[in-house]
């Protein structure tokens, strides 16, 4: 429940020091027991932190200091209401971040998936494999051919009989298709191969398009904690993030 104007100001003087002892026992009565108060003077307190990661910075540190100068004056002192003007303009600043947070939608894993897939090249071998003649459907775009001839393969040669990078081929073709439990079956026969990093980043992107965020979410951060997997830098703290929210 928002606060009323009133209580808002209440609140506001209570941080300004404003209150005398009898508002000041009161106000932290009702705190105790009205929830929205009490999370309004946390919303307040947040505002005044924010001001440290803004340009309000120095502006508050010179009102600090002339606060300080002015109390040790022997005069009678009037308290300067900094807080209450810094607060405003933090407010300010933090209802647009906000704002901007809530109002920009969330990555989806379609978008996510487009954003991120990496495509095959036929240059990229390692293991000692050498790129068969069934690149030529792949680069062709014929993903059908290249799904149906490795499945084939696979059932007259058996798996240790199946270049890998064929299976890595196979995978991304399947993904194309939008056959993901054929893709994964493929990836999983390049774990503990000089595949298994690209079988690593390519599962991880089949568990986003298929809502298993966090299945994918550990393969991202496994990837993103070593420096030296093949997709490290593939990886990046905004995919990161954007694959937390889906996991949430």
């Amino acid at each position: 429940m928002a606060l009323s104007e009133n209580d808002h100001e209440l609140l506001v003087r209570y941080l300004d020091g404003e209150l005398d002892a009898g508002e000041c026992s009161s106000l932290e009565g009702r705190l105790q027991q009205e929830d929205a108060l009490q999370e309004g003077l946390e919303n307040l307190q947040l505002a005044t932190r924010a001001l440290h990661w803004g340009a309000l910075q120095q502006q508050v540190a010179s009102a600090r200091t002339q606060h300080e100068l002015a109390a040790t004056t022997p005069a009678t002192i009037r308290r300067m209401p900094w807080l209450r003007y810094s607060l405003a303009a933090a407010a300010v600043l933090l209802l647009v971040w906000i704002g901007t947070r809530l109002m920009a939608p969330a990555a989806g894993p379609e978008t996510l998936y487009a954003q991120h897939f990496v495509e095959w090249e036929p240059t990229q071998l390692r293991g000692g494999d050498t790129a068969p003649d069934q690149s030529t459907a792949y680069l062709a775009g014929n993903f059908r051919q290249v799904v149906d001839d490795l499945q084939q393969a696979h059932r007259m040669r058996g798996t240790y009989a199946v270049l890998k990078e064929q299976y890595l081929r196979g995978a991304l073709a399947a993904m194309h298709l939008k056959e993901w439990s054929t893709a994964l079956s493929f990836l999983a026969e390049l774990d503990s191969s000089a595949y298994s990093d690209d079988a690593d980043y390519y599962k991880a992107l089949v568990f986003l398009r298929v809502t298993r965020y966090g299945d994918a979410l550990a393969l991202l951060e496994k990837i993103r904690n070593n420096p030296a997997h093949l997709y490290h830098r593939q990886v990046d703290d905004s995919f990161i993030r954007s694959a937390r929210r889906l996991a949430q």
